[in-house]
């Protein structure tokens, strides 16, 4: 995956404009185009992408099909239904998949990590439909999480110990929720009881960054700034921002009054609450600036670029 990530972020082809400029992106497809091109900048996910579409894939019995790439996949399936937007479709290859031209067949295709705006609008609104949909979608408020989360609990707590010295809460937050370990006394108490002991427990445990749905969510507004957040890291990738004015000039225009560096590290955030199985050492592909590669290839480095 390494080499990925580098071959990657050694890649000197032009930045498309479906790349940065997200203006023409309607506002029921901001949340699906978020989450698809956040995920092109992680050298994981792609790596996933990759072994996916291998020819191996089709031959590998079942046990060796998880080792290769099955538990990546469960990864990635942590988000809950938003990963579906860019996961559905990851076994096919550029084409439309065999069976594709049937009347009744949803328009998915192996796209993915093509842009967004470059798919077609009939696989666009279908992949559109998701996370937090209640309606389209049968979500639950409390069910058992998957066995694999296991494993990451154990892991997260033994290193947070190891870094803080300190006992740490056994959960793990995804961007819908919390997977964690809890005792349920079923021998004690009766299911009514159970019950109000459980609201007490929402009442003093909730966690302050996902308040109660209002109806409202994020707003419209909210996922296009992270849009553009995200083409301004694509741009200082590929630009130095004293050559912005003359070699994209179109984009310099567009962003002239924003602070770039400032917006490129809320970019990082975002990737990172987007795809919180990401190790916190994973960098999106476009996070390196031109400008801080060129300082390096001189000996000067500035921090943090």
């Amino acid at each position: 995956m390494a080499a990925i990530r580098n071959k990657l972020r050694c890649n000197k082809t032009a930045l498309a404009v479906a790349d940065w400029n997200f203006d023409a992106v309607p506002d029921e497809e901001l949340v699906a185009c978020c989450l698809w091109e956040y995920a092109r900048e992680s050298a994981f996910i792609l790596d996933v992408k990759r072994r996916c579409v291998d020819p191996r894939c089709r031959q590998l019995p079942n046990a060796e099909l998880t080792a290769f790439v099955g538990a990546d996949i469960a990864r990635i399936q942590s988000l809950g239904h938003p990963a579906a937007v860019f996961l559905r479709g990851f076994f096919f290859g550029r084409k439309a998949p065999p069976g594709s031209k049937h009347r009744q067949a949803p328009p998915i295709t192996g796209s993915f990590p093509g842009p967004w705006q470059a798919l077609n609008p009939g696989e666009r609104h279908q992949r559109s439909h998701i996370a937090g949909d209640r309606e389209r979608i049968p979500l639950l408020p409390f069910e058992r999480a998957y066995p694999f989360f296991a494993s990451w609990i154990a892991e997260h707590v033994e290193t947070r110990r190891k870094v803080t010295g300190k006992p740490v809460r056994p959960s793990l937050f995804t961007p819908s929720g919390e997977v964690g370990v809890f005792t349920i006394n079923w021998a004690a108490f009766t299911n009514e009881e159970l019950r109000d002991g459980f609201q007490r427990w929402l009442k003093s445990n909730r966690p302050a960054q996902q308040p109660a749905p209002d109806g409202r969510g994020r707003k419209p507004r909210d996922w296009r700034v992270a849009l553009e957040r995200l083409a301004m890291m694509r741009l200082l990738h590929h630009f130095a921002l004293r050559e912005m004015p003359a070699k994209a000039p179109a984009a310099w225009r567009q962003f002239a009054k924003r602070e770039w560096y400032k917006e490129r590290k809320r970019a990082g955030e975002m990737f990172h609450k987007l795809f919180p199985f990401l190790p916190a050492t994973d960098q999106p592909i476009s996070w390196r600036t031109k400008g801080g590669r060129s300082r390096l290839q001189v000996g000067t480095k500035r921090p943090g670029i």
